[in-house]
């Protein structure tokens, strides 16, 4: 993420430093120049710079700067819950949406997402009509529906956030399946997602390591055998890097606010297994 130490000036220790009640401050630019909450103005380094003094005439909210310049004068700063202006009311810049908590942003930045489960029917030569039934589960809410939504994200999709989402897929049926789980990014990022995964299956890496991550488009996985009266656990990790080295979506994206659309399908078709001969 791109910074501009207007409020720091020289001090600025080299990492972006953000409290947790705190929202970044964006000059126009896309440049973090430091964050505010109810009570403090923060530089780059997290560093308190000015103090909330309450509200003028029009009920803007008034920071005071805790030092002052050479001949005593303090700065004082302007915010009407979106901009930050200097007292002469220059705009300095624009806070993100939302509260920060645990160094997440939350609620108004990216909730997530549908989920589509697929079930193909497959009519197997000489053998009566099988239908495939799966039963998805998610580790806190229950049996998805054939299409639904789910939070994936749980309301915390912003510059910095990383989470995981865990489900479980179940044959619960006396014949076996292939079955196939892909993952597709429904917004459009022009190829250029700031947003990454990686996948487990039973607890092992399938798609990226702990060392690297994938794009969504990447996430697919196909011909997977699926034994009867059986169950494979899956871990959706992702992560939204501070710096991934895509600032644009990083600070425009990440001051929206919106929908992102994710989309998990889960296809399967029964399938017969060669007969094993006693020769």
């Amino acid at each position: 993420m791109k910074v501009n130490a207007i409020l720091t000036g020289q001090d600025f220790g080299g990492k972006l430093k953000v409290n947790k009640s705190a929202r970044l401050v964006f000059n126009p630019q896309w440049e973090a120049i430091g964050s505010i909450s109810k009570k403090w103005l923060f530089d780059l380094n997290g560093e308190k710079i000015a103090r909330y003094r309450g509200k003028d005439d029009d009920g803007v909210f008034k920071y005071v700067a805790l030092k002052g310049d050479g001949e005593g004068n303090k700065a004082l700063y302007l915010f009407d819950g979106e901009k930050l202006r200097s007292n002469e009311g220059g705009i300095l810049g624009t806070a993100e949406y939302g509260t920060r908590v645990g160094g997440a942003l939350i609620p108004l930045v990216f909730t997530a997402l549908a989920l589509v489960a697929i079930i193909i029917l497959l009519s197997l030569t000489g053998q009566p009509t099988k239908t495939p039934v799966l039963v998805i589960r998610e580790d806190d809410f229950g049996v998805w529906g054939a299409e639904q939504e789910i939070n994936v994200f749980d309301g915390a999709l912003c510059p910095g956030s990383n989470g995981a989402y865990k489900f479980e897929i179940e044959n619960p049926t006396d014949a076996d399946m292939e079955y196939k789980v892909a993952v597709t990014d429904g917004n459009d990022w022009g190829g250029n997602s700031p947003v990454m995964f990686r996948l487990k299956m039973n607890n092992v890496y399938v798609v990226g390591d702990g060392e690297n991550w994938k794009k969504a488009e990447e996430l697919a996985l196909a011909g997977l055998q699926f034994p009867s009266a059986s169950k494979q656990g899956f871990t959706l990790e992702w992560s939204w890097p501070y710096e991934s080295g895509q600032d644009e979506y990083d600070t425009a994206i990440g001051q929206m606010g919106g929908v992102y659309n994710l989309t998990i399908s889960i296809t399967a078709e029964i399938v017969e297994l060669p007969e094993i001969l006693n020769v």
